[in-house]
């Protein structure tokens, strides 16, 4: 530490003198860094500053126009040093720039716990709490209190899956608004963030790969035919599935109008994978006239308490992520309830931990987090499943 502080207060007297520069603000350098990080830096130079680029691993992951000279960056999970790199644009053509190289975690015994991410939503008084630090925080993972490793609060960058009932009942203005709403989603996406569309019935009608293009994500949106029945089950467990081992923020979002008809899957086999999840899941549900919670029937695949009990394990695996549900009555509704759910997505606090005492038996662990603010009201993922 002596040594970066030594070569910090170097730097800052050759730029005294005149000399432009640039170095590292954070991480530190040695320190080992997982998932969303912070990477920033400070220029010193009497010429104006055009723009800052970062680098990671010799790949660029965005440019800054105007101070605070700052990115985050998903470095993952991999315990492995990165080599980080930011060069500065000067008026006149002059470039300057410095490296970092962080460091490894490393135990005794090797290391083969996974870092749990948690998206923590805070609101007082119907207002979201946005100015909580790390120490802030406690983290009780089956009880125990866990050390807090990594800690965000801005736009951490996110991937997310979306899924859009198109089955038949959607035709015309639901459908229309639907699509509204998913395109005010795509628009409020940050540079860094991803999402997937599933346009599903009881088949796939229209999918992207994950992708930051919104060309690729509108040309989806726009080819879009109503048909069939609705499979839920079956492409909720698959958008889990594939949000296995992306990077930042995983995120479903499910919209429908009905309740799962013809999925081979149970809610049972999708509640088991929510729980071996780290993705947070929303479910916007448009109510039909006169309902007053998702439809009660019988099914060809289920009879009627079969049917109410997939509607409460959904509504309980959603609950259980840290999400929420947002039934609708009209489909006007439904362009303000894909904006809330970005909005909340946009001021979570994101908090990573190796849980203590993991015994890998399979139960499932209570997670509890609180903060430190009086009234304060905390939304996150209820536990997990210990694989």
């Amino acid at each position: 530490m002596r040594k970066l502080a030594l070569a910090g207060l170097a730097l800052a007297a050759s730029a005294a003198f005149g000399e432009d520069a640039i170095w590292f603000l954070a991480p530190d350098a040695g320190g080992a860094v997982f998932g969303p990080i912070r990477i920033s830096a400070h220029v010193e130079s009497e010429s104006t500053v055009l723009a800052v680029e970062f680098f990671v691993d010799g790949l660029g992951i965005g440019v800054v126009t105007a101070p605070p000279w700052a990115i985050v960056s998903d470095v993952g999970y991999g315990n492995r040093e990165h080599t980080l790199r930011v060069v500065a644009r000067l008026e006149g053509g002059k470039r300057i720039e410095a490296s970092r190289v962080t460091g490894i975690f490393s135990v005794d015994d090797s290391l083969e716990i996974e870092l749990r991410q948690l998206y923590v939503n805070v609101t007082a008084e119907g207002e979201r709490v946005r100015d909580l630090e790390r120490d802030d925080f406690r983290i009780l993972d089956g009880g125990v209190r866990q050390a807090i490793v990594t800690f965000e609060k801005e736009n951490v960058p996110m991937t997310a899956a979306l899924l859009v009932d198109c089955s038949a009942s959607m035709e015309g203005a639901p459908l229309d608004a639907a699509l509204s709403g998913v395109r005010r989603f795509l628009d409020q996406m940050s540079e860094l963030d991803e999402a997937k569309l599933i346009l599903f019935s009881d088949r796939i009608l229209g999918s992207t790969p994950f992708t930051r293009d919104r060309a690729v994500l509108e040309a989806a949106l726009s080819s879009v035919e109503v048909t069939g029945g609705t499979a839920i089950n079956d492409y909720l467990f698959a958008a889990l599935k594939m949000l296995d081992g992306r990077q930042g923020r995983r995120v479903v979002v499910l919209f429908t109008d009905g309740a799962d008809v013809h999925s081979l899957l149970d809610m049972d086999d999708v509640a088991w994978k929510a729980q071996r999840s780290q993705a947070v899941m929303y479910w916007i549900y448009l109510r039909h006239s006169g309902e007053s919670g998702p439809p009660a029937f019988n099914s060809a695949w289920r009879g009627f308490e079969e049917n109410q009990e997939e509607s409460r394990l959904l509504r309980r695996a959603v609950n259980e992520s840290g999400g929420h549900i947002a039934e609708l009555d009209d489909s006007d509704e439904l362009e303000g309830a894909f904006a809330e759910i970005i909005e909340e997505l946009r001021n979570q606090y994101v908090l990573g931990y190796y849980p203590s005492g993991s015994r890998r038996d399979g139960s499932w662990r209570e997670v509890d987090v609180r903060v430190r603010r009086a009234g304060a009201r905390v939304r996150t993922r209820q536990g997990y499943i210990d694989d």
